[in-house]
């Protein structure tokens, strides 16, 4: 397979890398809802992604992950559905996109 980056081949040329996609969780139980079709599309491949290409580059000594995030606050979780989804979060609250960001030391 082609690698489909420039960093990826960076990482190949230096027998080391990292690279992190941002999934679903449950991506591989994904059911189909009426308005999602794309999205579930769209995070399934994410996780085919991820495993392919972490098949073709492990020989380089580069890794290739899936953080796969729970519910998270969007636009797509609206107030409504807010109040419909904490009880199932056991924090019960929904994550934001500050919880992805990275910390600093």
């Amino acid at each position: 397979m082609a690698v489909p980056s420039q960093p990826a081949r960076g990482m190949i040329a230096r027998n080391y890398g990292r690279i992190i996609n941002i999934g679903m969780a449950n991506a591989d139980r994904i059911h189909a809802y009426a308005t999602a079709a794309a999205y579930a599309i769209a995070k399934t491949g994410v996780q085919i992604l991820t495993r392919s290409l972490a098949q073709d580059v492990a020989a380089w000594g580069v890794t290739v992950n899936m953080v796969s995030p729970g519910i998270m606050e969007t636009g797509d979780a609206a107030t409504d559905n807010k109040l419909r989804l904490d009880h199932a979060v056991p924090m019960r609250r929904l994550g934001s996109s500050g919880h992805l960001r990275p910390r600093r030391a």
